[in-house]
């Protein structure tokens, strides 16, 4: 009875703090694109020798996809462009773990050091996302491509792509896993299940 009623509360608890972080605050979305754009650009300005990356604001944003990455082959000039969602690919992650941590019923002083180590998972998920994105942009045999890898490497990269960057679920999955292997330890299980067990 202890693990459901604590449970119930928990999700609860998780719902009405995401909802309040993710609400379409005036602005808000606005202002994280802008310093996500920032970052990836301070990061990802060049891809290897000769590929270079271009984080912009999108000419005619749809919805949450209101950055333009564009990758561009030096060795010829060609390039492609590609829409991308900061909001779904940064923000969403983050508010779910901070929700999730916020939530949890332990002291404050672990919450929060959880909640940083959590930030920081999150954001390197958000890096290796945004890698694979541009790797698998610049594979193939198009003017702006900068190599074709073999049949299976490209086989191999399509997949990850695909499961991490494409798969709308991945972010959140990577927010709960982050979550649960920064925020509990063995013995807080053991805690659990005694006073589960506890008549």
């Amino acid at each position: 009875m202890f693990l459901r009623k604590t449970i119930a509360w928990f999700v609860l608890k998780v719902a009405i703090l995401y909802c309040a972080l993710a609400a379409p605050w005036p602005g808000l979305q606005h202002a994280y694109s802008q310093v996500y754009r920032r970052a990836a650009q301070t990061l990802f300005s060049s891809f290897g020798r000769d590929g270079s990356v271009e984080f912009a604001p999108a000419v005619n944003p749809q919805g949450a996809s209101d950055t333009q990455i564009v990758i561009r082959n030096r060795r010829n000039d060609a390039f492609a462009s590609s829409s991308h969602a900061p909001w779904r690919a940064g923000y969403l992650p983050t508010v779910m773990l901070a929700a999730l941590t916020i939530a949890t019923p332990l002291p404050w002083a672990r919450r929060l050091k959880a909640l940083a180590l959590g930030l920081i998972a999150v954001h390197l998920y958000v890096g290796l996302r945004l890698t694979l994105t541009l790797a698998y942009g610049f594979n193939g045999t198009d003017e702006w491509c900068l190599y074709a890898l073999p049949r299976w490497w490209s086989f191999a990269l399509s997949a990850a792509y695909e499961m991490i960057c494409i798969s709308p679920g991945t972010p959140f999955l990577v927010a709960v896993l982050a979550w649960g292997l920064v925020t509990f330890r063995r013995s807080d299980w053991s805690r659990i299940i005694v006073r589960e067990l506890d008549p």
